[in-house]
């Protein structure tokens, strides 16, 4: 909230000074002053409101087809950029602006009831979580304190990715772009306005410009870096500064600009159910909410729209008021559920969990949030900084407490432990084996099996290939052979397969393993590694551009597997192909761990009659090419029986996750794929002339 100056001699200086200084001479609209403009506005209350309602609802999956509320931050963004450009202007305007005190107003606008959120994490956290979860939550508190957590989750989070749902503090990136912003952003204006106070505007202009085409431009290339780092998301919080500027210049009829207001509100709304798997976020895509919300703003500036009152509900604008602390709580407060509920967080737990994400947010801007900014503005800066100091030490301090110990292992007894330990039962490293755009098959990168032997073996397909590593190097190394592995994460071990917005990532991983092996005249032999669930999921294209239905998906899938197995023999090599993993529907070494420390048994058993029906795709596929593979290796083979499959091997976790096979358990699986050649009486040797 931005309160207005009473002063009328403060408006004569303020209308000298700032209309030449952010605006130009002679611009000032007759019938309304800048001070009425930078006073309290209810409709931007609302505005929070339907933002954090957004954001909230596709969080908790509230409403069919609402798929992108997470464009609800896009709009915070945008009020962000018109609020604080108000607040610069009147302080300037006052002789008064200074930087100190400018962040000494942020620390205590924002700081306590994030400390508060994260403390309560934190509790939450010691008494539930398992060592490295808690290690990582502490992790995410110092970096969420600090404001650099979208650094930190730009280098280890797919916003949209399986990973994301038991990530604690995934949601304060948004927090750290804007605090980043209001580092910079002060700092240029004021530069700028003092040594050439004409190119004010015009910056700003190119500011959004530009950064909306960085944002564009590598929106498919670098994802995760457009996401969530602040020069793709700057023009975002720009926009909303020039739409200040707009207001100033412009000055519509009552009739224009409650239409105005009304296509905001409405492009806003349908924004959060225009979404596709192959668009890119933010990109061109979150033009609709940021347009959508400066439209708003823009209008609401004029007193006694009609559509303002819908905005100025008292139901909206307390929500509005509150969006803060709720879009802090409610993440957590979902991720939390789910983790506790697993698939049996149905959407009455999902409502419930809302309606508590609601309350928690009411207490935190009642007896947190109000009495500290009160608090906190009657004390000396000096007393605001050192404070804000202490709890970032502290929080510090319980993360090198939990880097000593290994995330207070003490908790749980060791068995529990034990078990909670798969979750990192992953290869060490994720690099040398990794595809590279730029340097492509490279034969020294990632080598397996015997050391002496020379290589024979190509493996390779998507990060199931990746974690099953060292059952691959194993199983090599028993057969006296050797090989090399190579991987790229979601992509299939197929020819001319894309990914919806995936920049053709997986195209250029096709079709230069595909080059290679055909150039390649020491392989004898390839295995084919995937989960082939993206084919489930509609996560293939034949392009980059579309994203296919369901029966599309796997009529191209069948049509490129057949085209994929026929090339390969084209080349003169021995095709296998790993069968999909029957996974679990949640992450199976924190559910056994905390079946295990309460004491009841875990219902992770799947059918395998159901796994069987599910990938019915894919074994078509299969018989249908079987003449000309060689064979085929089963992970139902080591995990089911008739009465069904279990994600266990040996009473451990079979998965670090849901699907991906746990590192220390390669002996098994090797073991596995060695009965398989037994079964086959030893590989078979094509004759290439006939091929």
């Amino acid at each position: 909230m931005v309160s207005s100056v009473q002063s009328p001699g403060v408006w004569c200086r303020l209308e000298r000074k700032v209309d030449v200084f952010l605006v130009g001479p002679h611009l000032a609209w007759p019938a309304i002053s800048l001070l009425e403009m930078i006073s309290y506005r209810p409709d931007i209350d609302g505005l929070r409101a339907l933002a954090v309602a957004m954001v909230v609802v596709f969080h908790f999956r509230l409403i069919p087809g609402a798929e992108a509320g997470h464009l609800g931050v896009d709009v915070f963004f945008a009020i962000s950029g018109y609020l604080i450009t108000a607040v610069i202007l009147r302080d300037v305007g006052q002789d008064r602006f200074s930087l100190r005190d400018f962040y000494l107003r942020r620390v205590r606008r924002l700081a306590p009831a994030l400390i508060v959120t994260n403390l309560a994490c934190i509790v939450a956290g010691a008494l539930l979580l398992f060592p490295s979860q808690l290690h990582e939550l502490l992790t995410q508190t110092v970096a969420a304190q600090l404001y650099v957590s979208n650094l930190h989750f730009w280098r280890s989070i797919n916003y949209f990715g399986l990973a994301a749902d038991g990530v604690f503090l995934l949601h304060t990136w948004s927090l750290s772009v804007e605090e980043q912003f209001y580092i910079v952003y002060p700092a240029v204006v004021l530069m700028i306005g003092r040594f050439m106070p004409y190119l004010l505007w015009p910056a700003v202009w190119l500011g959004v410009l530009a950064s909306l085409a960085l944002s564009v431009a590598f929106a498919s290339a670098k994802p995760e870096a457009v996401f969530y780092l602040l020069p793709a998301r700057a023009w975002e919080l720009l926009l909303g500064a020039a739409t200040f500027r707009l207001t100033r210049l412009v000055r519509p009829s009552v009739l224009v600009c409650d239409a105005i207001l009304w296509l905001g509100l409405i492009t806003l709304l349908t924004s959060m159910f225009v979404d596709r798997d192959d668009f890119a976020v933010p990109g061109c895509h979150a033009l609709l909410p940021v347009l959508g919300s400066c439209a708003v703003l823009f209008a609401g500036s004029y007193p006694g729209l009609r559509g303002r009152g819908v905005l100025e509900a008292s139901g909206m604008v307390y929500l509005g008021r509150i969006s803060y602390p709720l879009y802090l709580v409610h993440w957590p407060v979902f991720v939390f559920g789910s983790s506790l509920a697993g698939s049996d967080y149905t959407l009455g737990l999902r409502l419930i969990s809302t309606a508590l994400s609601i309350g928690m947010a009411s207490c935190l801007y009642h007896f947190v949030e109000r009495p500290s900014q009160s608090g906190l503005s009657t004390r000396p800066a000096g007393v605001t900084f050192r404070l804000y100091g202490l709890a970032v030490a502290s929080f510090l301090a319980l993360f090198a407490g939990s880097l000593w110990t290994g995330g207070f292992p003490e908790r749980f007894p060791d068995r529990v432990l034990t078990i909670a330990s798969y979750s990192d039962d992953r290869p060490p490293s994720t690099q040398e084996c990794a595809f590279s755009s730029t340097a492509g098959f490279d034969r020294s990168a990632c080598r397996i099996g015997e050391p002496d032997a020379e290589p024979t073996w190509i493996v390779f397909g998507d990060s199931h290939a990746w974690a099953a590593r060292d059952a691959f190097h194993k199983w090599l190394t028993r057969r006296g052979q050797s090989g090399f592995l190579i991987f790229r994460n979601s992509c299939l071990p197929l020819k001319n397969v894309g990914l919806p917005g995936g920049s053709g990532r997986c195209l250029e991983y096709g079709e230069a393993i595909y080059d290679a092996l055909r150039d390649a005249s020491f392989v004898d032999s390839v295995l084919m590694v995937s989960a082939w669930r993206q084919v489930l999921e509609s996560r293939i294209t034949d392009g980059d551009s579309r994203k296919l239905t369901p029966k599309e998906s796997k009529a191209l899938f069948h049509a490129r597997f057949d085209e994929s197995i026929q090339l390969l023999i084209s080349f003169g090599v021995d095709v296998y192909v790993w069968e999909p993993v029957p996974g679990a529907e949640v992450a199976v070494p924190p559910a056994l761990a905390r079946a295990e420390w309460l004491g009841y048994e875990p219902d992770l058993r799947s059918s395998l009659h159901d796994y069987y029906d599910e990938f019915a795709f894919f074994f078509e596929a299969l018989e249908r090419n079987r003449i000309d593979i060689a064979g085929t290796y089963s992970p139902t083979a080591l995990l089911c029986t008739a009465k069904g499959c279990s994600p266990t091997i040996d009473g451990m976790p079979a998965f670090f996750d849901n699907s991906h096979v746990s590192w220390s358990h390669g002996d098994s699986w090797a073991e596995m794929m060695l009965q398989a050649d037994e079964r086959r009486s030893g590989p078979r040797v094509r004759d290439q002339a006939s091929s």
